[in-house]
C-alpha cells in the first residue's frame, strides 16, 4: 500500500507517519475491496488538533480491517498549522468579508 506525503509539520513527528513530508498534501487515501459495489463507506479525518499528525499512521488508521468486512475505507490528508488555517491583518484587509483563516 502506498500512501500520500504527510502534511508539512513539526519535523519530530514524521516518525508518526509512513510516507514523506510536503506542502503537496491534500489527499484522499481509498481502500476498497475488489468488485467494490453498493458497500458502505467510512470517512477518517486524523486528529492531531489541526496542527499535527497524517491520516497515514498504522496503528490508528488501518483500513485492511474495514476492506476485510466489507467496507470502503476513506481517510483524509489535510493541510496543517499555518499552511492550512492561517490567519493575518493583512489577508483579512484584502478579503471580501475582512476576515481571514480557517479555524476547523
Amino acid at each position: 500500500m502506498a500512501w500520500s506525503d504527510q502534511a508539512a509539520q513539526n519535523p519530530g513527528l514524521e516518525r508518526f507517519g509512513e510516507g514523506g513530508m510536503s506542502e503537496d498534501s491534500l489527499y484522499l487515501n481509498v481502500t476498497a475491496p475488489k468488485d467494490a459495489d453498493n458497500l458502505p463507506v467510512m470517512v477518517w479525518f486524523h486528529g492531531g488538533g489541526f496542527t499535527a499528525l497524517t491520516s497515514n499512521t498504522r496503528p490508528f488508521n488501518n483500513p485492511q480491517a474495514l476492506v476485510s468486512k466489507g467496507v470502503v475505507q476513506v481517510s483524509v490528508n489535510h493541510r496543517l498549522g499555518p499552511f492550512g488555517y492561517i490567519a493575518h491583518p493583512e489577508l483579512s484587509a484584502e478579503s471580501g468579508y475582512n476576515g481571514s483563516g480557517n479555524y476547523g
